[in-house]
């Protein structure tokens, strides 16, 4: 563990789940042979579900491949932000801070998402995250691949 490391935490996480990944490109060409052969007459229908079908598994793999979510804690707080689709990180301060602590957490999916139990969560993979409870009450989960990392750095601040 190098020296900057005692004073701030950082992670990169992108999906790579190779289910996914396999699953779109062993759909896509059945989905290209289905158009071709079900719309040879029909040329409009053929451009369209193309298209839709051919291309948007594409695009959506390939957002999924460039999606990154990235997570930063340092003295002052918490930084987390979903690239491409934030601009900003979103930050919260340790002084809002009530409760923050690695936990092994039930499934909740990838992504963005509401749970009852977790509060708003941002998961990319696996069941390890940082739940934090703020003094108003709100829960946040934010998913990680280094807890023990993320629990060393924790243990440095006077929480």
């Amino acid at each position: 563990m190098n020296n900057n490391s005692l004073h701030s935490f950082e992670e990169y996480q992108r999906f790579n789940n190779k289910l996914f990944i396999y699953t779109v490109m062993a759909i896509e060409p059945l989905i290209l042979t289905g158009a071709i052969l079900g719309f040879q007459d029909n040329h409009v229908m053929l451009i369209i579900t193309g298209l839709s079908g051919g291309l948007l598994p594409i695009i959506l793999l390939l957002l999924a491949l460039n999606t990154k979510l990235k997570t930063h804690l340092d003295k002052s707080g918490i930084q987390y932000k979903w690239i491409p689709f934030q601009k900003k990180l979103k930050t919260i301060s340790w002084t809002s801070v009530e409760k923050a602590e690695v936990i092994r957490y039930d499934y909740v999916g990838h992504g963005y998402r509401i749970s009852r139990k977790y509060g708003t969560v941002h998961n990319v993979a696996g069941k390890m995250g940082l739940q934090i409870i703020l003094k108003s009450g709100e829960k946040l989960l934010i998913g990680t691949q280094k807890p023990e990392e993320m629990k060393n750095f924790l243990s440095t601040l006077s929480l």
